[in-house]
């Protein structure tokens, strides 16, 4: 029989929201927005500020893909490149993106697979590491962020200005251009902001080796967007390079992935932060509270067994599940990720009952659980199958 305790369920939630542990080391990172669920808005309140910053953007660790192009083979991109002149300190500054032009003219976008929806900010980090093959006031690397309603897209460029030996930044809706253009002399690298808030729109930073921030602004909880990021009018051997896409939500803002895969990453999101809160509990020194561990991984397990199964599998029987959806894959990952929580709360509810004060023993099987959650939400939001691994040091959450 199940058992319920509301106080208890309160003392495991009075932590206030999931550790910086737990969000700095998954790929939960990719659910961006997280306060657009239920579950974490109850978990760290709809005013949690949360942001990703994703230091790798190969698609075989990310759901990110290169952009069908009018002249294929005339950028060639290379993913965790090593970046030598002034690279700096910290995850994604050594190695990035690199596009290369082939010829004249070249150009190449890449794009994120997991749209966003409401009030989410984008930030990239681009830089040039030679003047050759750039061409003065033509080659150029953007950040852009799509409306898929049809609306103009919103971009800023960083482009090359060989007058000044840096960089001019310019922000364009469509085609016609935001504002005044910003000149950055000497300056090789740029941070390329499309913001929510008015405080974004002037530059902040200065000299000849500070990140400029530039930001525009767009309206808060807008349409569904998908951002990009790229080059264009490289000349050959010309190269633009790419790392820290960074996206920010401000209050409810998140991905849309849709259908009946966005309810099952919300239901999936919400075990995992049960067992996550379970996980902390157990990462005390003894004595622990077994009955709220208890408690935790039986809600943990409803979600899992009814919620994310439960819908799971019929849609796929139906075939209403989207076409890009791994359906066998993800349903396999859904029942592992019961049966594991299933084994953690039973263990739990016996040494509850009989008496112990130890669960050490119990947290081999809820990080089990946990992983597996992570790996349904990593399939769910487009990530190849073996990226798991890569995707964990690839990938940084934090919340403010």
């Amino acid at each position: 029989m199940r058992r319920t305790d509301e106080g208890a369920r309160e003392i495991a939630m009075s932590t206030g929201r999931p550790s910086p542990r737990a969000l700095t080391r998954t790929l939960l990172a990719l659910l961006i927005a997280a306060p657009l669920f239920t579950a974490l808005a109850d978990v760290g309140g709809p005013q949690t500020v949360y942001s990703v910053t994703l230091h790798d953007l190969d698609p075989k660790r990310l759901p990110t893909q290169l952009d069908e192009d009018t002249d294929p083979g005339d950028v060639s991109v290379s993913h965790r490149v090593a970046f030598a002149p002034g690279a700096g300190q910290g995850p994604g500054l050594a190695r990035r993106t690199r596009m290369r032009g082939v010829h004249a003219g070249a150009g190449q976008s890449e794009s994120l697979l997991v749209p966003t929806l409401g009030t989410v900010s984008g930030s990239l980090l681009v830089a040039v590491d030679s003047t050759d093959g750039l061409v003065h006031g033509l080659s150029l690397g953007y950040l852009e962020r799509r409306l898929t309603a049809g609306d103009a897209p919103v971009r800023v460029e960083a482009i090359w200005n060989q007058t000044i030996d840096g960089l001019t930044l310019r922000a364009r809706v469509g085609d016609e251009q935001l504002g005044e253009l910003l000149n950055l002399p000497g300056e090789r690298q740029a941070t390329l902001t499309i913001g929510v808030d008015a405080s974004d729109v002037m530059p902040k930073g200065a000299g000849a080796s500070a990140s400029i921030d530039f930001g525009i602004v767009f309206q808060a909880g807008g349409p569904t967007a998908t951002w990009a990021w790229g080059c264009a009018d490289l000349g050959a051997g010309g190269s633009f390079w790419f790392s820290q896409l960074r996206l920010e939500s401000f209050g409810y803002g998140g991905v849309d992935i849709g259908g009946v895969e966005q309810d099952v990453l919300a239901w999936t999101w919400s075990a995992w932060t049960l067992l996550d809160l379970a996980a902390a509990q157990l990462e005390e020194s003894p004595p622990h509270d077994l009955h709220v561990v208890h408690v935790l991984l039986d809600d943990a397990l409803l979600q899992l067994q009814f919620s994310v199964v439960g819908t799971l599998q019929p849609a796929l029987q139906q075939g209403t599940l989207q076409p890009g959806t791994p359906g066998a894959a993800v349903l396999s990952l859904a029942k592992r990720a019961t049966k594991a929580t299933a084994g953690a709360d039973m263990q739990a509810f016996k040494l509850h009952s009989e008496g112990a004060t130890d669960g050490t023993a119990l947290q081999g099987r809820v990080q089990k659980a946990q992983r597996l959650a992570e790996r349904l939400m990593a399939r769910l939001l487009g990530c190849p199958p073996s990226s798991y691994g890569g995707l964990v040091h690839s990938a940084e959450l934090a919340a403010e």
